[in-house]
């Protein structure tokens, strides 16, 4: 079939589109890809990207996002979600289906797959309502709308069981679950600096995970050091941590081709997000299933999206939504050192049975040979 994925950002490190669409072209599809170029307000603009040695066309919308006023930004969506309708239009001739990841493509992928008879699935990567603590109105309207577009799309695929729940009321034709599973080779750098007890945290270093608390936690304990990647609000005070730290490293914004090799050359892996955040509680973390890939400690925050497999299984820890929490955590993972080898090989073991990328490869290909069998 021939597929265009839609997705609000600027596509290079979003590793999920990145992984779906090249799975997809390796079993025959003919895939490309629209995103949002935010940082300038021009014409638009072809490129490509390379991801597991397929190269996947993208057409970039350029609509510049202001963030001095929620007016703006709210003017910089309209601007390119008018373009994203129009440029479906253009191109319908040339396409089967519309792959719409999360709300804010997924309304006009709706519309515009119903003008055009194509086939819509619905990639649901955060419950839109659900990402912020919205006013009760805002958040009835935005779940209405998700709903409606979950209840008409084709097919909607979620990242977790536990969003099962999230999406409870609606009536999806067809709905699959597939994880956030890495899709990398394990590289392991066996000459990499190894500090004594090392935390990596590689990601989006944005409000709610708990990054001040970590980062003031390791630098408070000078055995302890720690990695970090990504980019986002935190920056600045990660950068001036690091600069007066020498056992925390910042790299800044990595591809996600190293990110395996960072956590490769870690001991104990984090994904610390805030149950406050109500998505946070049915989030589906790539740092989950790269720490159960590696057979690294992972410490999770209590309550939040698969945080239920560390307590199943006994290993990492679980802990208080705090920074005594976390300190806390870090230290009952550290003194359960003798056990790290064996809990290790539970976690490999239950992340090949359970979470694989080649599992998650298998659903979405029987998802495009569903559809392309109603053509």
């Amino acid at each position: 079939m021939k597929v265009i994925f839609l997705r609000d950002n600027d596509i290079i490190a979003d590793s999920r589109v990145l992984k779906e669409a090249s799975s997809l072209v390796k079993v025959g599809h003919n895939v490309s890809i629209v995103g949002w170029d935010e940082h300038r307000d021009a014409s638009n603009v072809d490129g490509e990207t390379s991801y597991a040695r397929v190269s996947l066309p993208i057409h970039f919308l350029k609509a510049k996002l202001s963030y001095h006023h929620k007016a703006f930004k709210v003017w910089s969506y309209v601007k390119f979600e008018t373009a994203l309708f129009f440029y479906l239009l253009k191109v319908c001739k040339r396409i089967d289906a519309i792959h719409a990841c999360n709300l804010q493509t997924g309304v006009i992928g709706l519309l515009a797959a119903k003008l055009t008879h194509k086939k819509l699935v619905y990639d649901i990567f955060d419950f839109a309502a659900d990402t912020r603590n919205y006013p009760a109105g805002l958040s009835q309207f935005i779940h209405y709308l998700e709903f409606y577009v979950i209840n008409r799309a084709d097919t909607t695929i979620i990242c977790s069981e536990e969003r099962r729940e999230q999406i409870k009321g609606t009536h999806p034709k067809h709905l699959c679950v597939i994880y956030n599973s890495p899709d990398l080779p394990v590289n392991y750098d066996p000459e990499g600096q190894q500090p004594k007890y090392t935390i990596a945290y590689v990601g989006g270093l944005s409000p709610y995970r708990f990054l001040p608390e970590l980062v003031n936690v390791v630098a408070m304990e000078p055995m302890w050091s720690m990695t970090i990647a990504g980019f986002g609000k935190y920056e600045s005070m990660i950068t001036d941590y690091a600069s007066q730290d020498e056992g925390i490293l910042f790299l800044g914004k990595v591809p996600y081709s190293k990110v395996a090799k960072i956590e490769s050359n870690a001991e104990i892996l984090v994904a610390l997000y805030d149950p406050i955040i109500k998505n946070h509680r049915f989030a589906s973390p790539n740092k989950f299933f790269e720490a159960f890939r590696l057979g690294k400690p992972l410490i999770m925050i209590k309550g939040t999206g698969m945080s239920s497999w560390l307590t199943k299984l006994s290993v990492g820890a679980v802990v208080e939504p705090s920074k005594a929490g976390i300190q806390a955590g870090i230290k009952k993972v550290m003194a359960n050192k003798s056990s790290w080898t064996h809990d290790g090989e539970i976690m490999k073991r239950t992340y090949t049975a359970e979470f694989s990328w080649e599992q998650m490869t298998h659903r979405l290909q029987r998802i495009y040979q569903t559809l392309s069998s109603q053509n």
